[in-house]
């Protein structure tokens, strides 16, 4: 219900726009229809600028809206060019922290290799050496072997 409000309250700031911009109003229409109901001698004239009015009324609409779509073509530009730099500027930013934390990060994964492999092997020959003193019940669950 408050859309359709809302959707009331929009047309209604629209039509009040483009009588603002155009000079026209309702009341134009109301005093040309009295004229023509009150004086039958101007009713011709009295009709002919109403048509008029609504033409320009109509005209000055058309116009407003190729012009509101002209300036949402250019909205959608500017902002396309911008999602572009945006890319670009996101883009050299990730090279730029790969080239400067990727070594670091390669280095400390070598180093964590290693030293997983030394836990291995020493695991392997501390096991050969020295069975587990609870059995091998608590190898295996260890290990997580059924």
């Amino acid at each position: 219900m408050f859309e359709v409000i809302q959707g009331f309250f929009a047309a209604w700031r629209e039509v009040l726009h483009v009588s603002e911009i155009t000079g026209l109003s309702a009341g134009l229409l109301v005093a040309l229809a009295a004229l023509a109901w009150f004086d039958p001698a101007s009713r011709a004239f009295a009709i002919r600028i109403g048509l008029m009015a609504v033409i320009a009324y109509a005209a000055m609409t058309y116009g407003l809206h190729l012009g509101a779509s002209d300036v949402r073509a250019q909205w959608n530009a500017a902002n396309a060019k911008l999602a572009a730099e945006a890319k670009a500027r996101d883009d050299s930013a990730a090279k730029a922290a790969a080239n400067t934390f990727n070594p670091t990060i390669e280095a400390r994964d070598k180093e964590i290799a290693a030293l997983k492999l030394m836990e291995r092997q020493y695991e392997a020959r501390i096991s050969k050496t020295r069975p587990c003193p609870l059995g091998a019940d608590a190898l295996r669950l260890r290990h997580g072997r059924k």
